[in-house]
């Protein structure tokens, strides 16, 4: 690593790349904190969509389409729903935070805690 003068990397665990780096004075430079942010922001979409029957409203409406069936929403709350997290690193971290205003309960399991 004679030239290398630095590593970006985007997000993600370094622990299997990073000491040979580090142990040769080459900067190590990472969005991980940054790009956590979008996608826990997503993620939280998703759960809401799910917990408010979005995707089963979906489904029902398009497999009853052509049957001349109601169309009915099924609506429910989210608050105290629990919601389980695998990993909790930047992205499990700013979902629970954001899952947790919103009333939800959290667990989480990650190998590192």
């Amino acid at each position: 690593m004679p030239k290398l003068e630095a590593v970006f990397y985007a997000a993600g665990n370094v622990r299997a790349f990073a000491q040979p780096i580090v142990d040769n004075y080459v900067m190590l430079v990472g969005a991980w904190d940054m790009n956590a942010i979008p996608v826990a922001e997503t993620a939280l979409a998703q759960v809401l969509l799910s917990c408010r029957g979005y995707y089963r409203t979906i489904r029902d409406y398009y497999e009853s389409h052509d049957q001349g069936k109601s169309k009915e929403f099924h609506r429910s709350g989210v608050n105290g729903e629990t919601v389980g997290l695998i990993g909790m690193g930047m992205i499990g971290k700013r979902l629970s935070e954001l899952l947790t205003g919103f009333g939800f309960k959290v667990i989480a399991q990650d190998p590192f805690l």
